[in-house]
């Protein structure tokens, strides 16, 4: 199963923690939604609500924000100021004001309407259900997903200390392995700072697709799906084609998988449930690959391989 640190050659447990990056954002959203269920949150709800200074807020809407399309730059990205601060000082802590301010100065990357992956907009929904609530998001999420499906290995941490039993993020780089900053929980957010394990994705990943937290009409209507990208199979693998993924509120479709994916210094993790076989994969590496191309995403690539493999009939691929 690898090594959980390398310094003491600690293995890997099934239940290790790991960061699980924007995963993350299938909770968030899962949080939005059941205020949605709950008539505390219209998704119709205009950003200027809430943000009236970011750029389009009166054509922003909460499902915008949910499914992407919101065009607010993405803070936390290549080329944004909160990459350069966290890059300059990995420890620094940032609050959702910061950061949506930021994001704010940078000016929109589009207009609403136009698919633009970006982590400000999970950001902001946090700020949301912690101003409709008056709980914070990482509060929420216990109370109302975590404790119900008994997902006691799974956090939304208040401190960069990764909970025993605890795993070391690597980068890969240029021949050498280092271990890569741990960022403040708050650098993330409600876009990125939880915290798993493979058994609790596992668990994870069914009520996620299975809409097993919300009505069946919320369920149903966040599996509306916008093109975004492909992601490419493990080369030597053994399969050669790409699978396509397409973006709902909160939650992808990978190939007719549904979860998502996520990155953050010295981890990858990917979680997808199939409705179709009743299959869950879950990747989670405590190391990064990075060649002079960028950011190998290797478990992405993992699991294009293992559903083509494991669910030859059921994967859908950019290639006949």
């Amino acid at each position: 199963m690898g090594v959980a640190d390398t310094s003491t050659n600690q293995p890997v447990r099934a239940n290790s923690k790991f960061s699980i990056g924007s995963v993350t954002k299938t909770f968030t959203a899962t949080a939005v939604l059941q205020l949605v269920d709950a008539g505390k949150l219209r998704l119709s709800d205009p950003l200027a609500r809430w943000e009236p200074k970011v750029q389009n807020s009166s054509q922003i809407t909460v499902q915008m924000l949910l499914n992407m399309t919101s065009g607010i730059f993405d803070e936390g990205g290549p080329g944004s100021t909160l990459s350069r601060h966290i890059v300059a000082d990995p420890a620094q802590e940032f609050t959702p004001r910061q950061i949506i301010d930021m994001a704010i100065a940078q000016g929109p990357h589009s207009a609403p309407g136009q698919i633009y992956y970006s982590d400000t907009n999970y950001v902001i929904l946090g700020k949301i259900v912690h101003e409709v609530t008056g709980q914070p998001i990482g509060k929420v999420i216990t109370d109302q997903i975590l404790k119900p499906l008994n997902l006691t290995h799974t956090s939304f941490p208040d401190s960069a200390s990764m909970p025993e039993p605890a795993t070391v993020g690597y980068v890969i780089q240029g021949g050498q392995t280092k271990a890569a900053p741990r960022l403040q929980p708050s650098a993330l957010g409600a876009a990125g700072a939880m915290i798993s394990t493979v058994g609790d994705l596992k668990v994870w990943a069914k009520a996620l697709g299975t809409g097993a937290l919300l009505s069946p009409t919320t369920a149903q209507a966040r599996l509306h799906f916008l093109p975004l990208t492909t992601f490419p199979p493990l080369q030597g693998s053994g399969v050669s084609a790409a699978m396509p993924a397409g973006y709902g509120q909160g939650l992808a479709n990978l190939g007719g998988l549904l979860g998502h994916d996520g990155v953050v210094p010295g981890y990858e993790a990917d979680m997808w449930y199939s409705p179709s076989s009743n299959a869950t994969f879950v990747v989670l590496l405590n190391g990064e690959i990075i060649t002079s191309a960028g950011l190998q995403q290797v478990s992405d690539a993992m699991v294009v391989s293992m559903s083509q493999i494991v669910l030859p009939a059921n994967a859908i691929t950019t290639v006949g």
